[in-house]
């Protein structure tokens, strides 16, 4: 049997509206969130939050690909790794890797990204530590405890 149009109407109606009540501040966000949205590689259609995540994995996995290799304390740094829709707490990266996250990101940023802000969609900003000391040890850029970071 079909439905009536009203029906579906009220239907969606309802279902949009209590997407956005719970009293929180990223009613925008869920909003935005709610209705389809353009953006993404190839021209694909992805919400807020999905283009949210799938920029913060494609920079955590260009992290994950860094080697890390350092001969020097000076080898190493703390870089910033946001996107234009996605914040994120900054890396401890090789200087030599630092061209290759950039290239991702500046990717992420043209495609993923690129009408995040238009879209009404928000960046949420995670509580960060602040960053740690830094060294090259055995050959890699890692955290070490303050004191030890040989000038860092």
């Amino acid at each position: 049997m079909k439905q009536p149009r009203h029906t579906l109407a009220l239907f969606t109606f309802v279902l949009l509206s209590s997407a956005s009540c719970g009293g929180s501040d990223d009613t925008a966000v869920k909003h935005a969130d709610a209705a389809t949205l353009s953006g993404g590689d190839a021209g694909s259609k992805l919400s807020c939050t999905q283009r949210e995540q799938r920029s913060g994995q494609a920079i955590s996995d260009a992290r994950d690909a860094a080697t890390l290799a350092c001969t020097t304390n000076a080898d190493c740094e703390q870089v910033p790794i946001d996107t234009d829709c996605h914040f994120a707490c900054g890396a401890l990266i090789s200087k030599a890797d630092e061209t290759k996250l950039q290239a991702v990101i500046a990717e992420q940023n043209a495609t993923t990204c690129k009408t995040y802000a238009a879209d009404g969609c928000k960046r949420i900003e995670p509580p960060c530590i602040p960053p740690q000391a830094f060294a090259c040890v055995s050959g890699r850029c890692a955290s070490v405890p303050y004191g030890q970071d040989g000038g860092n």
